[in-house]
């Protein structure tokens, strides 16, 4: 069963990187409005690569990332603060909507993060967040920045576009976790880690 799953996952993957790579995007095929239509797949592909020649899909995926609009300057604008005495669950708001995080040892757990895409208001959410509870880096020695835990945040919002309804590994992309294990990892490499659990 799990290879079944594991295989409807990769050819779900590999529809995607069909499709990023024919120049359409995911919204264009859903709504089924591409204006290339009448051109074949191949085609589509030959001529994307001409533009993008040797950019691997999960490259692709990270340079097409829409960054969202920016709605913070500072990290005190979110007003983080403890919803509970024992310094593990906290909310801040974003944009007006009120957003949950949770802390854990060594790891935040952002719910709904997907929603926020500006990537230097996801820095000022980080460094707010590693400001009351820092989280160790991979080598549990050093401290993890909030630019490298963007980085990460960033890889879930892409994950979390561009996975169809409906899968499993969408679910678990909706909340970034931040722990020492991802720190540094590029796309590839958590769609691999994740393949192989």
């Amino acid at each position: 069963m799990r290879r079944i799953a594991r295989a409807l996952c990769i050819s779900e993957i590999l529809l995607l990187c069909v499709i990023i790579l024919s120049g359409c995007s995911t919204k264009d095929v859903i709504d089924n409005k591409s204006t290339n239509v009448n051109v074949s797949s191949d085609e589509m592909v030959l001529n994307n690569i001409d533009i993008e020649r040797n950019l691997d899909p999960f490259e692709y995926m990270l340079r097409s990332y829409k960054e969202g609009d920016s709605y913070i300057t500072s990290k005190e604008q979110i007003e983080l603060k403890a919803n509970d005495e024992n310094g593990k669950k906290y909310s801040f708001i974003y944009n007006g909507e009120m957003y949950t995080a949770i802390y854990t040892k060594d790891n935040w757990q952002i719910k709904n993060s997907y929603k926020i895409k500006n990537k230097k208001d996801i820095t000022l959410i980080c460094q707010a967040l590693i400001d009351i509870h820092p989280v160790h880096g991979k080598d549990l020695k050093s401290y993890r920045t909030a630019e490298d835990m963007m980085d990460e945040w960033v890889i879930h919002n892409i994950a979390y576009d561009y996975l169809p309804e409906g899968n499993s590994w969408k679910a678990h992309a909706r909340d970034v976790d931040l722990n020492p294990a991802d720190q540094g990892k590029s796309l590839k490499e958590m769609y691999e880690d994740r393949l192989n659990k």
